[in-house]
């Protein structure tokens, strides 16, 4: 079996999809060994306990405030995942970006992306690209 641990910063839509298609059996031979947010109140933490997925709250701001690098967070965050053996990392709507010391150890990502990077950055990337298209300018 394939151990994911799926990134949030959100609502979780599209954990949601993921728990959804391993459910159905559309996604075989995989399961989320844990979910990860860097936001306490992320409704997506919420959604992953009640399908009894593991969470992981690894908040950045306490890092900046004591003037600590992002590879700092970053070599935390790998000590927090090692215990569930991760396949693949699968980044659903997080918010941050990794520094090397986070890829050299999980070296397989995924980035769940609704559009181009800067084309329609944010949390409402697909509702600003949707109304893009029907106003006709994409």
């Amino acid at each position: 079996m394939k151990h994911l641990a799926v990134f949030i910063s959100g609502t979780g839509s599209n954990l949601q999809a993921v728990i959804d298609a391993i459910e159905s059996g559309r996604l075989r031979d995989t399961g989320i060994s844990v979910v990860v947010s860097n936001r306490k109140g992320a409704p997506g933490l919420e959604r992953a306990q009640r399908h009894g997925i593991p969470t992981i709250y690894h908040p950045h701001l306490p890092y900046r405030q004591r003037g600590l690098a992002r590879e700092d967070y970053d070599r935390d965050l790998v000590a927090l995942l090692e215990p569930f053996a991760i396949d693949l990392v699968v980044l659903a709507g997080w918010m941050r970006i990794f520094s090397l010391e986070f890829l050299h150890h999980y070296p397989r990502v995924l980035n769940i992306h609704p559009a181009l990077p800067g084309t329609f950055p944010g949390m409402h990337a697909i509702e600003e690209a949707y109304a893009a298209y029907r106003r006709g300018e994409i």
